[in-house]
């Protein structure tokens, strides 16, 4: 309550008492008004799981904490709390993302009910055929949109897609944060995937080759020596057709030849370079860590897993990126 008072609200409170339907300014009034403002905000915090209320005490709860650090509405981690499950799918995800309060004031202009309903036919997942009007749906919309790399209507649609997106890597870090809290290792994967979808502008099961500059699915061909291309440039070595990305860092580390021979006539040697700047730049990881847990008829045991990505990188799926 003290700390209510040295805010502006305080001061625009007893300056236009009307608009926040203050019955007057005297001091009973303005009292009885504060006190049920912070009960219905401890309700609220409380009902959304942020906070817990015992007694006189007020303690913040894990959900609040990552409102509070992740600036988030608390509508938003309720939903995280009640919609989420051990094992989420992929789309289930991208629903609950979609869903997040942050996005309920992204704007569905006039006519563009039709508009979505036109780009959702053109988008692998189905949306919700009655709420094309809806923040939320364009939402959804909008991300297999960036996903897909499919070309957006009209400027407008740019720039909701940017302000999507502007929130969208916090908005998952809060949720991965959520998951993590409950030790839903599986839900918590798929978050990581759906975090480099965003970044990357793909989705998880496009070849990782499609990450590179200029490359387009008309160009994968190119990564085949079935067309010959390389047995025709002097690289007869390369025998098997390059499936992913990793597999591309490791044939053409220090060796650009490798790369020319795979894009040339296909794209320019300005193009070339830059795909090649973008390969040397790429981190190669190497991990280690250690597992540390009870097994049947073992007892306690700790297995140590050390994987190190250094030379070749053959065998590894997904989209990866720097």
């Amino acid at each position: 309550m003290d700390y209510i008072t040295w805010t502006y609200f305080f001061r625009r409170l007893l300056m236009n008492p009307s608009y926040y339907e203050l019955e007057g300014i005297e001091h009973e009034n303005i009292n009885r008004f504060l006190s049920s403002l912070v009960q219905k905000a401890l309700f609220d915090l409380e009902s959304s799981y942020c906070i817990s209320v015992q007694e006189n005490d007020v303690f913040a709860e894990t959900p609040g904490k990552i409102a509070s650090y992740y600036y988030l509405n608390h509508n938003t981690v309720r939903m995280f709390r009640e919609e989420l499950s051990e094992e989420a799918s992929l789309p289930e995800l991208l629903v609950i993302l979609s869903n997040a309060h942050e996005y309920d004031e992204l704007p569905v202009r006039h006519n563009e009910d039709q508009t979505n309903s036109d780009l959702a036919k053109k988008l692998p997942l189905e949306v919700n055929a009655h709420t094309f009007d809806s923040s939320n749906t364009k939402t959804h919309i909008l991300l297999q949109a960036h996903f897909s790399r499919i070309q957006l209507p009209s400027t407008d649609y740019l720039t909701d897609t940017k302000s999507v997106l502007d929130q969208a890597i916090r908005i998952l870090q809060a949720l991965l944060d959520t998951v993590a809290d409950q030790g839903w290792v599986v839900t918590a994967l798929r978050i990581i995937q759906l975090m480099q979808m965003a970044i990357q502008g793909r989705w998880i099961h496009d070849n990782s080759l499609l990450t590179l500059p200029y490359i387009t699915p008309n160009l994968l061909h190119c990564f085949s020596p079935s067309t010959g291309g390389t047995r025709k440039k002097g690289m007869p070595s390369i025998k098997g057709p390059v499936d992913n990305l990793p597999q591309l860092m490791s044939l053409c580390a220090g060796k650009f030849d490798v790369l020319n021979a795979f894009l040339d006539g296909e794209l320019s040697r300005t193009h070339i370079d830059q795909i090649y700047q973008v390969l040397n730049q790429m981190p190669q990881i190497g991990v280690q860590f250690s597992v540390r847990g009870w097994w049947v008829n073992q007892g306690e045991k700790i297995v140590s897993i050390s994987t190190e990505y250094k030379g070749k990188l053959c065998g590894i799926s997904g989209i990866l990126g720097p």
